[in-house]
């Protein structure tokens, strides 16, 4: 929505006053010209801004561009909207994002903690070894660095 010019400034003068920046993008277009991109949470929208975010979901999307995302090397890569159930959140966890942003999902939810630990339990259970790692401890998962 905004062009990259003023997008660069922006994220440029949010690093530069400590604050990370959570920049969404739709296309690869839109991260390969991200600046900064490791100082930034970077967020891959599922839905369409331009129509309000009221029409349906690309999941593809998200995993179309993850590749395109991690290459910038994200502070934290995101996959935003549209995230309907567990299964599918856990689905974009596995495939290698570090968080998924979820709303309606959990407002319409009976238990929004059980669909939590649902997803939780989900990506356990895909991610657990088969055997125990040597000296009996999991690996530890990559976390985005704290801060700026």
């Amino acid at each position: 929505v905004l062009p990259r010019a003023q997008l660069a400034e922006l994220v440029e003068a949010c690093v530069a006053d400590g604050l990370t920046p959570f920049v969404e993008i739709t296309a690869e277009a839109d991260c390969a010209g991200l600046r900064l991109a490791g100082r930034c949470v970077v967020a891959v929208n599922n839905k369409d801004i331009r129509d309000r975010e009221r029409g349906p979901a690309r999941i593809g999307r998200s995993l179309d561009l993850l590749a395109a995302v991690r290459d910038r090397g994200p502070a934290c890569a995101v996959s935003a909207s549209g995230i309907d159930s567990p299964a599918t959140a856990a689905r974009l966890l596995d495939a290698g994002y570090d968080a998924v942003l979820v709303g309606t999902a959990l407002l319409r939810a009976a238990d929004p903690g059980d669909w939590a630990r649902r997803v939780a339990g989900a990506v356990r259970s895909r991610r657990a070894p088969a055997t125990p790692p040597a000296g009996g401890a999991a690996p530890a998962r990559r976390r985005a660095p704290a801060g700026p």
